[in-house]
């Protein structure tokens, strides 16, 4: 018995049961989409990949993804909603040495303050999109409080709350959020 090296190791990331044995056509194409990518940084190079599997895949990353006017990012499933800061909030933050997390189980109203962001710049309330109860937070955050700044749309989310009352009035989708920060400019 000896180990033979995995030729397709960034596919195996995608499927952790390993269950692929040979590239499809579409995850062929996704290995040369990888290979151009690898002078990128890490976090770009991965959220680049989950794009291109996405499209590849048919899944579509934007759907129940919304937005807020004061730059916050809510993912919704359901009755379940992940939110952070968008990429525009984290650039105008500057460097984040600091995250104070809300407590996981308290009740929370829309754009009520959950939490403190302190950066190089100054500190910053974290605002609640939706109204609900904190299921969990990203303890990743409290040693790592940089992600907010690399990957803040994936894994530098904030919080998973379980929301209670209707979605506010206000949330964009991406493309009216794009077209707001263009018109608010």
């Amino acid at each position: 018995f000896f180990f033979v090296p995995d030729p397709f190791p960034s596919l195996m990331m995608l499927c952790p049961c390993r269950c692929i044995p040979r590239p499809t056509a579409d995850q062929s194409k996704l290995m040369h989409v990888h290979a151009r990518l690898r002078t990128v940084g890490g976090a770009q190079r991965a959220q680049a990949l989950i794009s291109e599997y996405q499209r590849l895949s048919g899944t579509d990353a934007s759907a129940g993804l919304y937005y807020t006017k004061d730059h916050t990012w809510v993912r919704l499933a359901g009755t379940t909603a992940q939110f952070g800061w968008t990429q525009k909030h984290q650039r105008d933050a500057g460097e984040i040495v600091y995250v104070e997390l809300p407590e996981v189980g308290e009740t929370y109203e829309a754009d009520e303050p959950v939490g403190v962001v302190e950066s190089v710049l100054g500190a910053e309330d974290i605002m609640m999109p939706v109204s609900g109860k904190i299921r969990e937070v990203n303890t990743l955050l409290v040693n790592s409080p940089w992600l907010i700044n690399t990957v803040p749309e994936s894994d530098g989310y904030i919080a998973i709350v379980d929301v209670h009352d209707p979605l506010p009035d206000g949330l964009m989708t991406k493309e009216e959020y794009h077209i707001w920060l263009e018109s608010a400019l």
